[in-house]
């Protein structure tokens, strides 16, 4: 019976050393330098002049969470209407909101050789031009723009890089996103 707890006991604290000396072994993940990622949406025309310019700033840290920027309006759309007290009239009584604005996320930081590796997922949304008005409606119905984009890059720290870009469909310019990191001591 002694021999069999022994045996036990030796077993448990086996198991104990070996899990300590696997903990152990893995180095704890230390975050690293900040940077700065300065974001610039870009409207070009179709001559390459650039004609409207957004800029959006934010900071990550190798090795934790990504970040994100949010700007923009949540517009209400008809979605329901129903008869008025007058017959000819409508009166709109439901609404979806549509978030009209930018969206960029950052994440997956990583220092490779002089460089900034990093995951961007961008969306941009905005009035494509004038509503137009659907049979049987007093309202208009905006026609909404969407760009969306998603890639990983390795960026030159201090140096703005086009990350992304795509045509206007609604002219013949195109909207791009210029993005230059610095290093943050």
């Amino acid at each position: 019976m002694r021999k069999l707890s022994l045996g036990v006991m030796l077993l448990f604290l086996s198991a104990s050393l070996l899990s300590f000396a696997q903990d152990t072994s893995k180095p704890a993940k230390t975050p690293g330098h900040f940077y700065k990622l300065a974001y610039v949406v870009q409207e070009v025309s179709d001559s390459g002049k650039v004609i409207n310019t957004r800029s959006y700033m934010t900071n990550i840290r190798i090795g934790e969470d990504g970040v994100q920027i949010r700007a923009g309006n949540r517009v209400p759309i008809d979605t329901e209407q129903h008869a008025g007290a007058v017959s000819s009239s409508l009166v709109n009584l439901q609404f979806q909101y549509r978030d009209v604005g930018i969206n960029i996320d950052s994440a997956h930081a990583e220092e490779i050789e002089e460089k900034l590796a990093l995951k961007v997922t961008a969306e941009e949304n905005d009035f494509a031009g004038p509503s137009s008005t659907w049979p049987n409606q007093i309202t208009t119905v905006p026609v909404i723009r969407q760009n969306k984009w998603s890639g990983d890059f390795i960026l030159p720290i201090g140096k703005p890089t086009v990350i992304f870009s795509s045509d206007d469909l609604s002219t013949r310019g195109k909207i791009q996103i210029v993005l230059t990191p610095t290093r943050v001591d």
